[in-house]
């Protein structure tokens, strides 16, 4: 009785044969053919031995003569000289695009059986069909897997000028058409593609990060591995709670002991703006400059809104306090210039601005926290903590639209793109979204971090501050399907990441 993997016993002067047919395979080894190229085989067939009287006396004479039971592995065996000798001496002349085609494996397939059909013969075997010859070559697939790269790559490189160009010519002809209309008007296929050409044109610009964190301002510069820089500062700020931008090129720094207007690239000292009424142990959340260019407001918590003339920092020239007669406001955040004589600021779900002579208005209200603003030059965009995108007008700040397009926000920014912005929004539960209000158009800043706290955006970059104010998430402003770099600032600064400004 065979047992399995057994193709034939002697026994008692009997020979016992398998009835059924077997699969057998033969590995090739490396071959090299006429270009140089290294192939791999591997040759397949169905087998069965032959009952006739004189099939079974070959098969004793080619396989029993110094053995009593022949297995599966046995015939493989038998036949790989011949098999092997026959493949290293086909593939020498044959190229290895050739040996890969149809009818180049055809032939060799032919080669082979050709080399074993002689053994099958004086050994009592028939080889039969399914006949199968699998061929691989590494290396040539990586050079056709490089080739259909560079020919995508350039397929995709004419395209986008293409569309360039498409949105170009749309541009000059409708110079007052936004950004977000023209790319409306693309073939919704084509259009994260124009997008992220567009961000990758803009993008040449070199940008300046900046961070806070503990008394720390930290520089971030650009790059694939960015090394973190930190910044001493001069005077007694305290921990710092916002850092922000002027068009000056000044950053305003606002900590426990007031604001501080550094230029980082200089070593003159920078002047320090108190409020010696401020106990609080918060720090001021925000600054600006207005254009008129002689003074400086901050919001803070818990003290509100004071002013300094810029000529003047040990004394507030005014203050505007949460709860006062002047209006009864809550926390001030998200302060903003609004116009050449306006400021605007929210205070919990409410819109608030500060008019010329310097008294404050609730100019709206909503049912969510507002979470930022961002003052465009043709409209005001309230974004609050329900995802509620609200559009507001320039002069009167009346609600003009309001649209949904995401969930529950922890954080909202801005990423800057022909003139105009995109807005950043990051959920609680998922990836960062970048929409705008004149298209359709969503794309996405993935991580494996989610509700970060902070979010910026620069024409480059993408910036966001994990929810544990800790590590530094950094994209490529066009490439948003993973970060390009995670930096831990707080193991830098030895303090958690208070505040995120690009300027």
């Amino acid at each position: 009785m065979l047992r399995e993997g057994e193709l034939a016993a002697r026994a008692n002067g009997q020979i016992e044969l398998h009835a059924g047919i077997v699969r057998v395979q033969w590995d090739l080894p490396e071959l090299i053919t006429a270009d140089g190229y290294a192939v791999r085989g591997r040759f397949t067939c169905n087998l069965r031995l032959l009952s006739d009287p004189n099939e079974m006396k070959m098969l004793a004479e080619a396989l029993l003569s110094t053995r009593s039971v022949v297995s599966v592995a046995d015939v493989i065996e038998h036949f790989s000289p011949s098999i092997r000798a026959a493949a290293q001496h086909h593939a020498p002349a044959c190229s290895a695009e050739e040996m890969l085609t149809d009818i180049g494996r055809q032939n060799f397939t032919s080669v082979l059986l050709e080399a074993a059909k002689p053994i099958a013969f004086v050994s009592g075997l028939e080889l039969m069909p399914p006949i199968l010859l699998e061929l691989d070559c590494p290396a040539l697939g990586q050079q056709r897997f490089a080739q259909r790269r560079a020919a995508e790559q350039a397929e995709q490189l004419q395209r986008s000028a293409q569309l360039l160009e498409q949105f170009q010519v749309i541009r000059r002809s409708a110079p007052d058409l936004p950004a977000g209309q023209i790319l409306q008007r693309i073939s919704p296929a084509d259009q994260a593609g124009l997008l992220r050409s567009l961000l990758l044109a803009s993008a040449a610009t070199a940008d300046r990060l900046w961070a806070a964190a503990g008394p720390n301002l930290i520089e971030i510069p650009a790059g694939p591995s960015p090394t973190p820089r930190l910044i001493p500062l001069p005077g007694d700020l305290g921990p710092l709670r916002s850092v922000r931008g002027s068009a000056e090129g000044w950053l305003l720094l606002g900590g426990r002991g007031g604001v501080a207007k550094v230029q980082p690239d200089s070593s003159a000292p920078a002047p320090l703006y108190r409020d010696p009424q401020v106990l609080s142990q918060l720090g001021f959340n925000g600054a600006v400059i207005p254009p008129r260019g002689d003074r400086l407001w901050a919001s803070h918590g818990e003290a509100g809104l004071v002013c300094w003339d810029l000529d003047r920092p040990d004394q507030p020239r005014c203050a505007i306090r949460p709860g006062s007669a002047q209006d009864a406001f809550a926390s001030a955040r998200n302060l903003a210039v609004l116009d050449q004589d306006r400021l605007i600021f929210s205070a919990g779900p409410h819109l608030m601005v500060v008019l010329p002579d310097d008294s404050v208005r609730r100019m709206g209200t909503g049912p969510a926290d507002i979470l930022a603003i961002f003052v465009q030059p043709q409209r005001i965009v309230v974004v609050r903590e329900d995802g509620q995108i609200c559009v507001h007008g320039h002069v009167d700040l009346a609600e003009t639209a309001r649209q949904t397009r995401a969930g529950r926000l922890s954080a909202a920014g801005a990423l800057p793109w022909l003139g105009e912005s995109r807005l950043l929004l990051a959920g609680v539960d998922g990836p960062i979204l970048c929409v705008a209000l004149d298209d359709d158009l969503t794309t996405q800043y993935a991580s494996a971090h989610l509700a970060p706290r902070i979010v910026a955006g620069s024409a480059a970059r993408v910036a966001a501050v994990t929810s544990d104010r800790q590590r530094l998430i950094l994209w490529d402003s066009w490439l948003g399907h993973e970060p390009g770099a995670q930096l831990h600032l707080a193991a830098v600064a030895k303090h958690r990441i208070a505040d995120l400004a690009f300027a």
